[in-house]
């Protein structure tokens, strides 16, 4: 079972026997799209989401939920190493930064 959208997307056009060419076509993108969707350097929109699970004979609410899950997965990494920056340049000992960015990378894992 596939854990990330790009794994989702290129095991369900591999099954499927299509190229990437073939799905961009079906999806009314540009092949790079695909390339990178499945890379895991992009993200589906969910009206793109809805037509790569149309053409793939995916579940729709899987992939979606993958998407979601992903998104905030990224979120939340930006907002730690957001954090993380703002805790190093504040009048804090370093010590009191060490503690509280070790603190914070414990939450994100």
């Amino acid at each position: 079972m596939a854990t990330t959208v790009a794994e989702l997307v290129r095991q369900a056009r591999e099954l499927a026997g299509l190229s990437q060419i073939e799905v961009a076509e079906k999806c009314g993108v540009h092949p790079t799209t695909i390339a990178k969707i499945e890379s895991g350097d992009r993200f589906p929109g969910l009206l793109l989401a809805g037509h790569l699970s149309n053409a793939l004979r995916v579940d729709r609410n899987e992939l979606l939920g993958l998407l979601m899950a992903e998104r905030q997965q990224k979120r939340t990494e930006q907002s730690v190493e957001h954090a993380v920056k703002t805790l190093q340049n504040s009048p804090l000992s370093g010590e009191q930064v060490d503690e509280l960015v070790r603190q914070l990378r414990a939450r994100r894992q």
